[in-house]
């Protein structure tokens, strides 16, 4: 099945801000749980303890489990930053036009009568800046093989 590397380049700024607000969730939620990791001291008053003094096992489990959330947290927050990098980065290699129609089309949502008016040209020519320039973004994001998916001949080279 042949992917489609353009749809999902779309498709990923269409997000954007949306993968950014996320981040910031995220990065919130981490700041949270590890402020309050949800194990409290034991107050021990007026109740008999056994003889070794171990920690019971309800405290033990809720240590583990916000371990593990801080590590699935970590994960995912690795893996947004490395997204929106990529697409920083690939939006920095566009012109200023290409940029512009970029961040107003799938950032700012606006439309190809507004985008044509604000920059001064057709909406044609605001589609086929806007086309040229996905097809830069899909190979900063996806590398050789969204390159190939528009020249088969790489393949064999």
């Amino acid at each position: 099945m042949k992917a489609d590397y353009y749809k999902g380049t779309e498709k990923i700024l269409y997000n954007y801000n949306y993968l950014k607000a996320n981040l910031e969730i995220k990065l919130k939620e981490l700041h949270e749980i590890q402020l309050d990791d949800g194990v409290s001291g034991i107050n021990y008053e007026g109740v008999s303890t056994c003889k070794t003094y171990k920690i019971s096992q309800p405290v033990e489990d809720i240590a583990v489990l916000n371990i593990e959330r801080i590590n699935c947290i970590t994960d995912n927050v690795k893996k947004l930053k490395s997204k929106i990098n990529s697409i920083e980065t690939s939006l920095n290699l566009l012109s200023d036009e290409e940029r512009e129609i970029i961040q107003m089309k799938y950032f700012d949502s606006m439309n190809w009568i507004q985008i044509s008016d604000k920059i001064n040209i057709s909406e044609r020519q605001a589609h086929r800046i806007k086309h040229n320039a996905i097809n830069k973004i899909k190979i900063g994001l996806f590398g050789i093989r969204a390159l190939e998916e528009d020249m088969p001949i790489i393949r064999s080279i």
